[in-house]
């Protein structure tokens, strides 16, 4: 009785092994072309709206230090009233200090 629990169990690892297995498949992320123009400030264009410096730092913090805990909400999904409630809210649970609230606001509110 053990020899042929013995191989049953055998036969089952052997069969497990031999199976066809799949890598899981990486996630794909869409990233928007990235336009440079030159002008006195350093600006990019996301979709026709010109982002200055100060706006692409804020996405940059927008997009590390809130995805780091949840899902990234669309800038649109709240008024900006609601947004400095959200910041003030999560800026020490994201470890940010006001002028980079700031910037994430900047960024929040510029129509992106």
């Amino acid at each position: 009785m053990k020899l042929k629990s013995f191989l049953l169990l055998l036969s089952i690892a052997f069969v497990y092994s031999c199976a066809t297995k799949t890598a899981p498949q990486p996630k794909k992320k869409v990233v928007n072309e990235i336009i440079v123009t030159e002008e006195k400030e350093t600006s990019f264009n996301f979709s026709n709206t010109v982002l200055t410096e100060n706006q692409i730092q804020g996405k940059q913090l927008y997009e590390v230090k809130c995805a780091n805990c949840h899902k990234l909400y669309a800038t649109t999904d709240f008024s900006n009233e609601k947004w400095i409630k959200i910041l003030k809210r999560m800026q020490p649970k994201a470890k940010i200090n006001d002028a980079q609230r700031a910037q994430i606001y900047d960024y929040i509110t510029s129509g992106m």
